[in-house]
């Protein structure tokens, strides 16, 4: 079982690496975690899978399921 914060890192992540623009739903995603207060601070993103590997799986297999189609 993932906590919040993974949950909410892995889809940070993957909606700043795969929106298309202003008006997709992975940008809506960012807005939603934005009003839930979610905020990554100074955390390094080099290398998710070493800073969260909670997140980095949640982040491969959001993307698996939404850039396969």
């Amino acid at each position: 079982m993932f906590d919040r914060f993974a949950i909410c890192l892995g889809w940070y992540w993957y909606a700043v690496n795969w929106h298309g623009g202003q008006f997709t739903k992975e940008y809506r995603i960012l807005g939603r975690l934005a009003l839930i207060g979610f905020e990554v601070g100074g955390m390094n993103f080099e290398n998710l899978e070493t800073a969260n590997p909670e997140a980095f799986e949640i982040y491969e297999n959001l993307v698996r399921k939404h850039q396969s189609n």
